[in-house]
């Protein structure tokens, strides 16, 4: 460094260099929006700031108003904001604070009215989602148990294996119910879902990224206890969305570049599954089911492809793309036509764009 400094800082371009950087660098950044009860949710950047801005809008493409901005929690800029899950009549968001970039998250809950934040917070969690209660009472996470190390006792112990607990809004997390623990195995870990209509609770084992194991709770019925959904083990299995008892399920069972099957909860035996979507030659990165169709993204000779199929597998067309890019992650509901999803290529930074599946 006291040799390449001083020549680096005396080259005559170096100031152009940055000029020009500083010009590519710095525009505003999107990221996906997230629609609950009406509102639309979304992470915003001027292109200078050190971390991204949750905005609320009430239409798609409004800049809104700004709900949290991380840039002023701490003068250095540290803290972002890691994950924010809106409640499902976007009246109370959900978020997690990373500090400093850790991978341990504060989660709180702030109204929407007023920007107020809720006194409930919850500790002892990273990586896995949480969910919202149909109702809006509480939530679902997953989190590691206390540390008993003192100078850890912030976070969990990250070599404890992870449970799913319910935290009713207004109680102390001391009182959080435990929901769902793994059984006959250390190495897997749950993170819990919920079905658009709120009936099930889809808990799904992490174990590595070849094969995963997904258990189901009935929560119209009070203790009911889990029941595997898919434990064999031999594969990927994604729950996609739902319809009644029906699930949509992504995987590479028997399809290595994968397929979406049907399977009916109540005779969930293989025998029984449906084939909606078949592997074809290209694969499957991800999958949706969005307004009552199913959204696929394929990679096609490098680039992506967004088909789209009814339920009975039905081809009804291809999401117009504006180039041969990437698409990234798609948001939607199962029961809203409203889709939207990332695009980027060589010619065009990330932009968002809007689709109607319908």
């Amino acid at each position: 460094n006291a040799l390449s400094k001083p020549w680096l800082e005396a080259l005559p371009q170096r100031e152009w260099i940055k000029n020009r950087l500083t010009k590519v660098w710095n525009y505003p950044h999107l990221g996906l929006p997230v629609k609950k009860g009406g509102k639309y949710f979304f992470l915003r950047s001027d292109g200078t700031q050190n971390q991204s801005v949750l905005h609320v809008a009430d239409a798609p493409g409004d800049v809104g108003r700004v709900l949290l901005d991380p840039n002023n929690v701490r003068g250095d800029a540290t803290v972002s904001l890691a994950r924010f899950v809106p409640s499902p009549d976007g009246t109370i968001v959900a978020y997690s604070l990373s500090d400093g970039g850790s991978d341990w998250e504060i989660w709180r809950f702030r109204r929407v009215a007023d920007g107020k934040d809720l006194p409930d917070e919850l500790r002892y969690s990273k990586f896995w989602e949480l969910c919202w209660a149909h109702d809006g009472s509480g939530v679902y996470y997953s989190r590691y148990r206390h540390s008993s190390s003192p100078a850890r006792a912030d976070k969990g112990d990250d070599q404890s294996q992870p449970a799913v607990y319910f935290h009713n809004l207004g109680s102390s997390q001391l009182g959080d119910q435990r929901i769902y623990r793994v059984r006959g195995s250390r190495s897997r870990a749950p993170s819990a879902g919920i079905t658009d209509d709120g009936r099930y609770l889809v808990v799904t084992l992490f174990d590595g990224y070849e094969v995963n194991g997904v258990d189901l709770i009935d929560l119209r019925r009070k203790k009911e206890r889990a029941v595997p959904l898919f434990a064999a083990w031999d594969a990927q299995y994604s729950v996609i969305g739902s319809t009644g008892d029906t699930f949509f399920v992504s995987t590479t069972q028997g399809a290595p570049r994968g397929r979406i099957i049907a399977v009916d909860v109540r005779t969930p035996r293989p025998e029984q599954w449906r084939t909606v979507v078949p592997e074809s030659q290209f694969a499957i990165q991800r999958a949706h089911f969005i307004g009552g169709r199913i959204v696929v993204n394929y990679v096609v000779d490098a680039h992506s492809v967004l088909k789209l199929y009814d339920t009975n597998g039905a081809p009804v067309g291809d999401a117009p793309l504006p180039g041969l890019g990437t698409v990234g992650d798609v948001s939607g509901q199962g029961d809203d036509p409203e889709a939207f999803f990332t695009y980027t290529d060589y010619m065009r930074p990330l932009q968002v764009e809007r689709l109607d599946v319908s």
